[in-house]
């Protein structure tokens, strides 16, 4: 049930994207394209609980850290003739990523989960003031290092013993297709340049987490996103001043 929702929204993503660019080459609103970078600060829920049981607390200490990871983004927007609204559908990469450190008395280990996606979305744009906007987006995408997504590795132990470890954990513990929505406050400037600052939420569970010895569980890992992006929009007409 899961794969079949993923797919009809990868595939309503695909024709929205694929929508804007038609609607584009027939009607006399702006139609502008260009590029976007960003990064945002990332959480992920329930990782401690999915990574250590608590059958033998107090005996460890679990320390998590969070990232600021990068996304890259690939747009096109149509905004319609004497209207206030546009709509825009793109491909992004980005990363979600977290670390979890379990602390003995005897070693230390360390669980470096790090998700690359690449996303189809679409969304829809207000502009209430000039330049000035809201938008809201969709997207969808496959996990592409769903295999490698956790990184193992230990102090106290022999090198053959963690590689054994990170292989059994690539076994076990894999990424999943990504859905997420974004909220967004920014502004278009005239000369083509684009600013924004989102709020992210990833609608499914991200890890799939297979029957195993390392006392790993299936949990509801989903993620946070809150940053900024800055970008660039070319005109048909190249980097000619826009309206």
């Amino acid at each position: 049930m899961r794969n079949r929702v993923v797919k009809y929204t990868l595939m309503v993503l695909v024709w929205s994207v694929a929508d804007v660019a038609a609607i584009a080459q027939t009607s006399d609103g702006v139609f502008t394209t260009g590029v976007r970078v960003g990064a945002n600060h990332v959480s992920i829920t329930n990782l401690k609980q999915t990574f250590c049981t608590d059958d033998n607390q107090p005996t460890y200490e679990l320390h998590e850290k969070q990232y600021v990871t990068p996304t890259v983004s690939v747009i096109a927007q149509y905004r319609f003739p004497i209207s206030l609204v546009a709509v825009e559908g793109g491909i992004s990469y980005c990363q979600t990523r977290n670390e979890i450190e379990k602390t003995t008395t005897h070693n230390t280990e360390t669980y470096d989960i790090k998700l690359n996606h690449i996303m189809l979305s679409v969304g829809a744009k207000v502009y209430p003031v000039k330049g000035a906007f809201a938008k809201a987006t969709i997207g969808a995408g496959p996990c592409l290092n769903s295999s490698t997504c956790v990184k193992y590795d230990a102090t106290g132990v022999t090198n053959a013993a963690k590689m054994q470890v990170e292989e059994h954990i690539s076994q076990t513990v894999k990424g999943r297709t990504i859905v997420r929505t974004d909220l967004s406050l920014g502004y278009d400037f005239p000369m083509g340049l684009t600013i924004e600052a989102f709020y992210g939420k990833c609608l499914v569970d991200l890890l799939e987490v297979g029957i195993n010895g390392y006392g790993f569980s299936e949990q509801r890992n989903d993620s946070q996103y809150i940053g900024m992006s800055i970008g660039w929009l070319i005109t048909k007409n190249g980097f000619s001043r826009r309206q």
